[in-house]
């Protein structure tokens, strides 16, 4: 049921289209441009070049792909600051401030698939985009429902904060310890290591404390390979694509369900480490939060010893090994890297006392960051079952 006095607006009547300054690059011209500003698609961030078209606070809204109709992640998101778009995704800015707001928890329930055309790609053009009807209540109502949704979104956000300070926490001690080798104990009695290099950069020479020596990766840690066919999995089977898995975060906060996979798939457990190894310069590596099932394009990865997880976890994270395996990954449009690759990268191996103490210290942290999103996933599902509700005025504020 709408509010009597809830009136309903074209997309175009409520804000602004910029379609018309989108710029396209393709994957060679990105490559050419490395830098520092997003540069987004359909569904978000697809890399990072040197310059930027946009800068403020703006909407972005999915104009083709399969997550049109599979929504695994948001068709209209936030962009903010400084940044580019190509032509997957219109840009839109409200003509009001909370406007911008309201079109994105509009479309989080919306379905939008009436206005979707192409059987094989779906496609949500500017014509049938602005034949969308958007309600809206008086001005004071509008922010009062904004404010409600947003305030379980901020706390939503603080948690991703709060876990990306943890992360940091985790790798400034791994760093102090196994970089700078000011670990606890440390005697500063030093001994040649001989050649140090992941293949990525030269070979050097450094010296390593007493006791500590130049090893691979893939002995301590290995890939955990069990296949399984859609038939042989429970449909409520918790399932994680390669797009589920975020960028450069270890924490997971969306996944799907094994009633939608249509082709095998890798068991993995919870606590296991999650390795996305298709463009692996994506920087996708999160801890798994429960047991389930993967994509093949992700490797399932878990420590030799049970005390190593936190000294695997940093080097699997670190930039240098991402660094590493993208430069050796296979392919030019879909490059690939395999565990036997990853596990030769090179590193150097501690007294198995000091791992073991690293992971005392490292490991609260990391089950933090799993408890914060379960957290958020619970704040979210509140915010899910309240959001239609509010933006029908079925809930009156």
């Amino acid at each position: 049921m709408i509010y009597k006095e809830w009136k309903r607006y074209k997309l175009e009547d409520i804000a602004n289209f910029y379609d018309h300054k989108r710029v396209p690059l393709n994957s060679r011209e990105r490559e050419d441009r490395k830098g520092i500003y997003p540069y987004y698609g359909a569904s978000g961030i697809v890399d990072f070049i040197d310059d930027y078209i946009f800068n403020g606070d703006y909407v972005l809204i999915s104009e083709d792909g399969e997550n049109l109709r599979s929504r695994q992640t948001p068709i209209a998101f936030r962009a903010t600051g400084r940044f580019w778009v190509n032509n997957h995704a219109h840009v839109i800015k409200g003509k009001e401030p909370f406007i911008n707001d309201w079109i994105i928890y509009f479309f989080h329930s919306f379905d939008i698939n009436p206005y979707i055309t192409g059987a094989v790609q779906p496609k949500l053009n500017r014509e049938n985009l602005e034949l969308i009807e958007i309600p809206l209540p008086k001005v004071n109502d509008a922010k009062k429902i904004i404010s409600i949704l947003k305030s379980l979104d901020d706390k939503i956000e603080l948690n991703r904060q709060i876990n990306a300070t943890l992360e940091a926490i985790a790798q400034a001690i791994f760093k102090e310890w196994f970089v700078n080798f000011n670990f606890p104990g440390a005697t500063g009695e030093m001994v040649e290591a001989g050649d140090v290099g992941a293949g990525s950069e030269p070979a050097r020479t450094r010296m390593i404390p007493k006791g500590w020596r130049v090893g691979e990766l893939g002995e301590i840690c290995k890939n955990i390979r069990i296949g399984v066919q859609p038939k042989e999995i429970s449909p409520d089977a918790f399932y994680v694509g390669l797009e589920h898995i975020p960028r450069k975060t270890l924490g997971l906060t969306t996944w799907g369900y094994a009633h939608s996979v249509g082709s095998q798939k890798s068991y993995f457990r919870k606590y296991e480490i999650l390795f996305g190894k298709l463009r692996p310069y994506f920087h996708k590596v999160c801890i798994a939060p429960f047991d389930g099932i993967c994509s093949t394009d992700i490797l399932v990865i878990e420590p030799i010893k049970c005390d190593y997880f936190s000294f695997c976890i940093n080097h699997l994270y670190s930039d240098e090994l991402i660094s590493f395996v993208s430069a050796i990954a296979d392919g030019t449009r879909m490059p690939r890297v395999d565990w036997n690759s990853i596990s030769k990268y090179s590193i150097i191996i501690p007294d198995e006392n000091i791992m073991i103490q690293f992971n005392r210290c490292a490991i609260s942290l990391y089950k933090k960051i799993l408890e914060n999103n379960n957290q958020s996933n619970a704040l979210a599902t509140i915010r899910d079952s309240l959001m239609p509700k509010l933006m029908s005025g079925e809930i009156e504020v």
